[in-house]
């Protein structure tokens, strides 16, 4: 089975469903936090902050929201990626790791990174690369790469697009799309209790980033 077809099997109406559902919720919960900020985030030093808040209300999210549904077929963890203790959220399935990226445009992948350029180069199917899992000390298949990217209008404050993107093994083209939105937002309901119970989760976090700018100053 290729890595199409793998990915649409295991990327599939459930899985996506979820993706979706989590987005907007989190931006829901990112949206109320923001408006009860406004104040404070209508200064253009401290407005920078918000992409940031909002990519870390996606990823959390996520990742508790995985944890709490077993019967979803994949697994979370955060991971450290970068120098500066930037850690991201992973995704697994059983053939593979997805991270999240904001994009600007559906028909664009993200900015290129170090750890991007080297996941993306599993997506070679004919290089017969394996590495060795130091945890059950195995060898085994890398996992494919897929990214799972967002937009976000400020203005109509929702996403305008989520998809799933295949990149090329030089992260310079996606050889493969899928438009989860489209698909699922016609379905989509967030319970007011579901995005309260989010909201009081990220607000700490808010706060704590206030207070960081609040001190730099």
């Amino acid at each position: 089975m290729n890595i199409e077809n793998l990915f649409e099997n295991e990327f599939n109406s459930k899985l996506t469903s979820f993706l979706t559902t989590e987005i907007f919720k989190a931006t829901t919960a990112f949206n109320t936090l923001i408006k009860n900020n406004f104040s404070f985030f209508s200064y253009p030093l401290y407005s920078s902050v918000k992409g940031d808040l909002l990519s870390y209300s996606i990823e959390h999210c996520l990742h508790d929201a995985i944890f709490t549904n077993p019967n979803l077929n994949c697994n979370a963890y955060t991971q450290k990626v970068n120098n500066f203790n930037r850690s991201i959220l992973h995704i697994t399935t059983e053939h593979f790791l997805l991270t999240i990226a904001k994009t600007n445009k559906w028909n664009q992948l993200p900015c290129s990174s170090k750890y991007k350029l080297k996941y993306a180069k599993y997506n070679n199917e004919s290089d017969g690369q394996y590495c060795f899992n130091f945890i059950n000390n195995t060898i085994i298949k890398p996992p494919f790469y897929v990214l799972l990217t967002y937009g976000y209008d400020p203005i109509i404050q929702s996403c305008n697009h989520i998809d799933l993107l295949i990149p090329d093994v030089t992260f310079k083209k996606f050889t493969h799309r899928k438009d989860i939105l489209s698909i699922q937002k016609n379905f989509i309901t967030i319970p007011t209790s579901d995005v309260e119970e989010t909201v009081a989760k990220l607000k700490p976090e808010f706060e704590k980033k206030i207070l960081q700018l609040d001190v730099g100053e």
